[in-house]
């Protein structure tokens, strides 16, 4: 298991124009009143981590909503024997942590920090009471569970029905949705060991797919980066393997 976070760095709100700017870009900020802004702006506090460092521990409860100012964070699980399991990878503009906030469980997951991360933490009281004093939040939350139930329900079919090929293919289409990863850039900042922990492949067999996507324009890869040409043919090439 990793050890916990020690290098997390509070940042204080009035010096951080950043944290202002990238919370008024969040699509359900737009719908907020003034006293909700208000009062969001109060509470939010951004924080660092450096690569491998834990923003959320398993086992306790979630106490914050997590916004992806810069960087990458993967969800994942651990085994008894220290291997993870990839579940989710989210990068900036992403916001995690909705089913952990409601159920007010202990999570049966880790986020950790694939890459050095800023990231924007709202407290678990806000995020509720956001949810029920406005509507156009509330449908925002319902907007982003229905994604997760997609992605869900997309891997559980790759595993059952799709090859491995098909599984790689998801595994860097679901990065690119446009809720759950909003303005995503098409070059997607992930290595071929955490695409294989995603799709369920080796290491190896990771890399020859990869090289096939490569060599039929779909994807361009550079070092620890996919670059996706043709999101359709990827998308085409998903639904027939």
């Amino acid at each position: 298991m990793p050890e916990e976070n020690t290098t997390a760095v509070g940042i204080s709100l009035n010096h951080s124009s950043t944290l202002s700017a990238f919370l008024r870009e969040a699509r359900w900020a737009s719908g907020l009143s003034e006293g909700q802004w208000h009062r969001v702006l109060q509470e939010v506090t951004a924080r660092s981590f450096k690569t491998g460092s834990t923003l959320q521990a398993a086992g306790v409860p979630a106490s914050h909503w997590i916004g992806i100012i810069e960087g990458t964070v993967k969800v994942g699980v651990f085994a008894a024997s220290g291997r993870c399991t990839t579940l989710v990878c989210a990068s900036k503009n992403s916001w995690l942590g909705e089913p952990c906030l409601l159920n007010g469980t202990p999570c049966p997951h880790e986020v950790l920090a694939l890459r050095d991360c800023r990231i924007a933490m709202i407290p678990r009281t806000t995020f509720l009471w956001l949810l029920e004093s406005n509507l156009k939040f509330s449908r925002f939350v319902i907007e982003q569970l229905n994604a997760r139930l997609g992605q869900q329900a997309q891997l559980l079919m790759g595993h059952r029905m799709h090859g491995v090929e098909a599984r790689v293919a998801w595994s860097l289409i679901e990065q690119l949705d446009p809720q759950l990863h909003p303005k995503s850039s098409t070059a997607i900042q992930i290595s071929q060991e955490e695409i294989g922990r995603l799709s369920g492949s080796s290491r190896q067999n990771t890399n020859r797919i990869l090289h096939e996507f490569e060599r039929a324009r779909l994807v361009r890869l550079t070092y620890a980066t996919v670059v996706v040409h043709d999101l359709e043919g990827l998308r085409s090439f998903a639904t027939s393997h």
